[in-house]
């Protein structure tokens, strides 16, 4: 990355399996387009973007470090590690920055799982209603998964039926919530939940995510 024209000189071919875009699509106005999320560490931690960038071109940093959330070319989300050193003119100046991008959604996602379980934990150990124990598991697995819809089966034993107690669907872009008791015969799907544990299906065939690491 060249400080004065902020362009880079150059930008690995392996950009487009991390975002989806070509390495000569990557700049400065494309980055701010698609970053969901920043989290900056090491020398970096605690300051906003701007105030790191500046003191990384003034060289009071000389090291950037930070992970992102980024929103792929093909709409999906993806955290990339990015870290960087400086590139120094003969008097010692800061010119620009040569760094390397980086995979990292796997590990993010466990961190998050184990957060968010160890938080569900806590939290239905401490509910006095069903209600509340619902909303909290409801928060959680939209933390998780990003659901578009979701809902909450009780199983009655003795009439051997479901009984919907909670059901949110999303509609023209907003949360829409119904609550009903009706009770149901379990399918076969719930059966084989309710016999074996739960169960992740994936309605569309999932995409393999490609780690890997990419010099700028």
């Amino acid at each position: 990355l060249d400080f004065k024209t902020r362009s880079y000189a150059f930008m690995g071919e392996g950009i487009a399996a991390l975002i989806g875009y070509a390495p000569h699509e990557v700049s400065g106005r494309l980055w701010q387009q698609i970053i969901e999320e920043s989290v900056l560490l090491g020398e970096t931690a605690g300051l906003t973007k701007a105030e790191a960038a500046r003191r990384v071109t003034t060289g009071e940093i000389c090291n950037w470090q930070c992970d992102m959330r980024v929103r792929t070319r093909d709409g999906r989300s993806r955290w990339l590690s990015d870290t960087s050193v400086q590139n120094l003119d003969a008097l010692g100046r800061p010119t620009g920055a040569m760094g390397i991008l980086q995979d990292i959604t796997g590990r993010k996602q466990a961190e998050t799982s184990a957060l968010a379980f160890a938080k569900l934990g806590r939290q239905l150990s401490s509910a006095t209603t069903w209600r509340e124990a619902f909303d909290f598991i409801k928060d959680i697995s939209k933390t998780l998964f990003n659901w578009d819809a979701f809902w909450i089966k009780l199983y009655d034993a003795k009439s051997d039926s479901l009984h919907s107690q909670i059901i949110i669907d999303t509609i023209a872009g907003q949360p829409v919530t119904e609550e009903r008791n009706a009770p149901e015969p379990p399918t076969g799907l719930y059966r084989r939940i309710m016999a074996q544990g739960g169960e992740l299906i994936l309605r569309a065939q999932p995409t393999t995510l490609i780690p890997g690491t990419v010099p700028f």
